[in-house]
């Protein structure tokens, strides 16, 4: 990386893009290696209509240097002007190659102070920074172009007396948007009284913020609302619980079915288990039975 210490540097380049100043143009080399000071600048006006700026910059750069420039063009016409700013690497055409090798390197370090910029270029020649190419290239990267040619220039591109046609594209633009704006304005809102007509439906607003706490609320929606089983409300207001004596009998009775098949099924076990048990035990006597009878014989 370059050195970019002295505070010059960063004031050269604000000095330019101070719309109060009439700095155009300043150029940043080198002294030493790799230390960069700031070497030459100037006022010449740069925008669409003059170059002497360029030609005032292209006169300060060296053929034996590696240059850093910082300009700053005036694009737009009379109705609206915006300034420019464009950075060129000028390597001259007998700089050796271990300078050239630098220059990637070390841009990085000059855009540090020098800020945004519109338009980078790289030269070695100065037909590649002459003033139609940058203004041309500055022109087709800009988002907007106000300058139409038709109340500045004739159409053989002679300049000709310049009459404002600002006021006249305002109007234009108003009556427009006036005419536009019949189509889409939004009538008058209008809130529904009641009674509810066919194409609207309640709703419940439990657990929105009313008027009413929250707990006073649900004892108005909670029991007609409960299950999405709808009850109508007590005349007189009060509390509706939805109950339903169906169900829970029916569950009661599932529960105790399923307790007594519980206890039915233990109960054969239990059975099944003794009856083994005597099994077994009865087997030997069966055997000296046996015995008993063979010896009589």
């Amino acid at each position: 990386m370059a050195k970019v210490t002295d505070p010059q540097l960063r004031e050269w380049a604000l000095d330019l893009k101070d719309d109060k100043t009439d700095t155009s143009w300043c150029i940043f080399g080198y002294e030493g290696r790799d230390k960069i000071v700031p070497q030459k600048r100037g006022s010449a006006v740069i925008d669409t209509e003059c170059g002497d700026g360029i030609d005032e910059w292209q006169g300060a750069l060296v053929e034996d240097q590696v240059q850093f420039c910082l300009l700053r063009v005036v694009m737009g016409d009379r109705e609206s002007k915006r300034p420019k700013f464009v950075m060129v690497s000028w390597v001259g055409s007998t700089v050796g190659v271990m300078k050239k090798a630098k220059v990637g390197i070390h841009k990085g370090s000059i855009k540090e102070f020098v800020g945004d910029i519109h338009l980078e270029l790289h030269a070695d020649d100065r037909d590649q920074i002459g003033y139609a190419l940058i203004k041309k290239t500055l022109k087709a990267g800009m988002g907007a172009d106000y300058d139409l040619g038709s109340n500045s220039r004739g159409t053989d591109g002679v300049q000709k007396g310049y009459d404002s046609q600002a006021k006249a594209q305002q109007e234009a633009a108003k009556a427009a948007y006036k005419q536009k704006e019949k189509g889409t304005t939004i009538g008058a809102v209008v809130f529904d009284a009641g009674p509810l007509s066919k194409e609207m439906t309640p709703c419940d607003i439990s657990g929105r913020p009313t008027v009413a706490s929250n707990t006073e609320a649900m004892k108005n929606t909670a029991g007609c609302m409960k299950d999405g089983v709808s009850s109508p409300a007590p005349k007189g207001g009060g509390t509706v619980e939805a109950t339903d004596d169906g169900a829970e009998k029916a569950a009661a009775e599932a529960a105790e079915k399923a307790a007594a098949e519980k206890v039915a099924a233990e109960q054969a076990a239990a059975e099944k288990a003794a009856a083994d048990e005597a099994a077994k035990a009865a087997e030997p006597a069966v055997e000296e039975e046996d015995d008993d009878e063979e010896a009589v014989e």
